[in-house]
């Protein structure tokens, strides 16, 4: 049932011709350059040409994921920085009586697995709540 109310079922178009797309040609970059990545910002200037490369059906310059985003740009030293970052945070914030916060950061980390997060303002607000 579930599957027949969405006219492409539950993974659309979208996902299987260009998110996943998107996906790949952030590790394509991380692969050429993975100790420092490309600089900020370099992930739509690139991926497309990738994407269209790999046989994406849709071409998306957004990485649709804040890890690959990171790694791809940033490189592992940039990714271990942003999880440093992300574990001090929550190291801070275990000791006090914010259950909400931590329930929504927790949420928001999940969430950047599918939605590129590193622009939008609620995860940094979040960050500064906790």
């Amino acid at each position: 049932g579930l599957l027949k109310a969405y006219p492409g079922g539950v993974i659309e178009d979208y996902d299987r011709g260009g998110r996943i797309y998107a996906w790949r040609a952030g590790l394509e970059i991380f692969k050429e350059h993975p100790l420092l990545g490309t600089g900020p910002g370099s992930f739509e200037l690139l991926s497309p040409a990738i994407e269209e490369k790999l046989g994406a059906g849709i071409i998306t310059p957004s990485a649709h994921n804040l890890y690959i985003r990171v790694l791809a740009e940033n490189g592992i030293l940039g990714f271990a920085l942003l999880l440093a970052f992300f574990t001090n945070v929550w190291r801070k914030a275990r000791h006090k009586d914010n259950l909400w916060l931590k329930a929504a950061l927790i949420a928001l980390l999940f969430n950047a697995f599918f939605i590129d997060t590193l622009h939008h303002r609620h995860l940094w607000l979040l960050l500064a709540l906790l």
